[in-house]
Parts: C-alpha cells; structure tokens; sequence
C-alpha cells in the first residue's frame, strides 16, 4: 500500500511540473506578444 502512495505522488509531481512549465512558457509568450506588439504596431493599419 505504501509502494501505490509513493508512485501515485510522483505521478502528481510530474503533472504538477508539467502545467508550471507550459503555464512559464505561455506567460513568457504573452508577455513578450504583448510588448512586440505595442512597440512595433503591424504594417498594415492605417495611421488616419
């Protein structure tokens, strides 16, 4: 009994440190879209 509680969290562990990278990468790609985009604005918009 023992053995299954040992392997059941260190198959938690390894969910838990999948969703804390993806969640770092998402925000580190939703940071830098947000600031790329705010200082170089896309071509194709027109100014007036």
């Amino acid at each position: 009994m023992l053995l299954a509680a040992v392997v059941w969290t260190q198959w938690m562990a390894v969910g838990l440190a999948i969703g804390v990278v993806l969640a770092t990468i998402a925000l580190v790609i939703g940071y830098f879209r947000s600031v790329v985009r705010a200082k170089y604005p896309p071509r194709d918009t027109r100014q007036g």
